[in-house]
């Protein structure tokens, strides 16, 4: 599917994509006074946080199912629900460790999930806005998680090795009265009580 300016509807990303100026009326914070936000000053802080293209730096997006694209694309994106996204998230972050940044701001995920991706080349946890909601018919219980094309085989290899490490989905629920952390876990806490007994 491709699209252009003249197939959106939503005022907000067609602003945001350059396919439209983004005159004073739209940085006024107009848009959201009222609805989002206290006044026009708030108002105008939602459009400035939004990731944008520039104006006509883009003519058209293409978007196809993974499966079946015959194109390479920049961006994937995935919803799923919060312990799948999560399972994105592990296999990420799996080789290089640390925390995936991720701010939001209620409105224009799309600009989350196309742009701010494209531009920082980094995955985007993405929490569904309102118009994705209503259009775009997000569930209560879908998240996005979007990432690079580029990145698919490390994604796949992250998947595998957390898998294999334990980390599961669907996630394991029982009751225990006795809480059963990892070997690694165990081997910190038993490290504690040895320092603990040594002074």
């Amino acid at each position: 599917m491709a699209i252009s300016g003249g197939d959106i509807s939503c005022p907000i990303a067609k602003a945001a994509f350059g396919f439209e100026e983004r005159n004073e009326y739209y940085t006024s914070g107009k848009l959201a006074d009222g609805m989002y936000a206290s006044c026009g000053e708030a108002g105008a802080k939602f459009e400035e946080a939004l990731a944008k293209y520039d104006i006509g730096e883009y003519a058209w997006l293409v978007a196809a199912p993974l499966g079946r694209a015959n194109f390479v694309p920049d961006t994937v994106l995935v919803y799923g629900n919060s312990a799948q996204v999560l399972r994105l998230l592990n296999a990420c972050l799996y080789e290089k460790g640390g925390s995936l940044k991720s701010d939001f701001s209620g409105r224009g995920d799309c600009t989350d999930i196309v742009i701010k991706g494209k531009k920082t080349g980094e995955p985007q946890v993405i929490l569904p806005c309102y118009g994705d909601r209503i259009f775009g018919m997000a569930a209560d219980d879908e998240m996005a998680f979007t990432f690079p094309f580029g990145m698919g085989e490390k994604i796949v290899e992250g998947l595998e090795k957390t898998h294999a490490g334990g980390v599961r989905y669907p996630v394991p629920i029982y009751l225990r009265f006795q809480a059963e952390y990892p070997k690694s876990y165990q081997e910190l806490e038993n490290l504690w009580s040895q320092e603990k007994g040594r002074s």
